[in-house]
């Protein structure tokens, strides 16, 4: 089933006009582009090269048209954050991330921006535009320092020095740096605990960020979940990296006792009773150097999908391509996919409410 716009835009208009306390409205600006397709990710992106005409067209043509069809949905209330992801945000150079900021309505008084990004393509200018509109959050995929995993991944090798200037210009001027780490990225077992320790080190050492968001690549737990996931398969694989699991929790806790900078941020996140873990053994977990009210102010956005999505949360999702679809939902209720051919035409699929 589909929606046409207007539905689309008439559910919007009534969910913006008749908030709960508590809720929020957030908005979630999609890159599908990737220029390599890493081997442990589990999404989707469309590879191509930057510039290329398909991604000129996305940026010139698809992304103002669906910015400017949302324009007054936007304009009824600031948003209370906003999310660049993908795919590959960080492709997009400064004057395409310009055209989008001046697009977006009220975007200046937007409080939590967020932007995702590459080592590779982060550069000195791009930070300083994220400072000139009022970021609060950059998040830079590490995932490990090792470069021979790296490259089996078909991941690139950043430059560490360039990069921890970089990290530096931000946090000096007041954005929350977060690093990601993909414990396991090799081989989604026991052996990947030390590469993980050792990746913490030397994220310490070299590019000292905020926070660490660490990503756990279990055996078969990365697969994606949706509203069709197998409860009972979901129970077998969480069973088997039970041990996995403990392990880790049991080295975090290692590392912040030895750190001089890191604590985690909440002792809940590293309890090793069964029941705690079996209760959120797809969570993810953070170090940080930063009080936790500040941590807490830098992670308005939870990026989620079908089921997970909080009940007080509302996304509008703006983008996407083929099988990357992006998703859209008024917390557990309203909610649909963009569904976008290779042309740019898009429909608005029934998201399963």
């Amino acid at each position: 089933m589909n929606y046409s716009f207007d539905e689309v835009k008439k559910q919007w208009i009534n969910k913006l006009n008749n908030m709960a306390q508590g809720d929020t409205f957030n908005l979630y600006i999609d890159n599908p582009f990737c220029v390599h397709k890493c081997e442990y990710c589990v999404y989707t992106p469309y590879v191509t090269k930057v510039n290329s005409p398909i991604f000129k067209k996305y940026y010139s043509d698809f992304m103002p048209r669906e910015l400017e069809k949302y324009k007054d949905i936007i304009g009824m209330r600031v948003p209370d954050s906003v999310y660049f992801g993908g795919g590959t945000a960080g492709l997009v150079d400064c004057k395409q991330m310009k055209k989008i900021f001046e697009q977006i309505p009220n975007f200046k008084n937007i409080k939590c921006k967020i932007y995702e990004n590459h080592p590779n393509f982060l550069t000195k200018e791009k930070v300083d535009l994220m400072i000139e509109y009022g970021f609060k959050y950059i998040s830079i995929g590490i995932q490990t320092f090792n470069e021979e995993i790296l490259r089996k991944q078909n991941r690139m090798v950043p430059e560490y020095t360039e990069l921890r200037e970089l990290i530096k210009h931000a946090q000096d001027n007041g954005i929350v740096v977060n690093c990601d780490i993909l414990p396991f990225i090799e081989d989604g077992n026991m052996k990947g605990l030390k590469q993980f320790e050792e990746d913490i080190k030397k994220m310490e050492e070299l590019l000292s960020p905020d926070s660490i968001t660490i990503y756990p690549k279990y055996q078969e737990l990365m697969e994606p979940i949706d509203s069709e996931y197998d409860q009972s398969k979901a129970t077998e694989i969480d069973e088997k990296n039970y041990d996995l699991i403990v392990n880790l929790r049991r080295s975090l806790k290692k590392i912040s006792r030895r750190s001089k900078l890191y604590s985690i941020s909440h002792e809940n996140l590293v309890n090793l009773e069964r029941e705690k873990i079996m209760e959120c053994v797809r969570g993810n977990y953070y170090l940080i150097k930063i009080d936790k009210e500040k941590f807490e102010e830098s992670k308005v956005y939870f990026s989620s999908s079908i089921p997970r999505q909080p009940a007080t949360q509302n996304t509008l999702a703006i983008g996407g391509l083929l099988e990357r679809k992006t998703y859209s939902y008024h917390g557990k209720g309203f909610c649909y996919y963009n569904n976008v051919d290779e042309n740019f035409n898009i429909e608005y699929e029934c998201g399963g409410n």
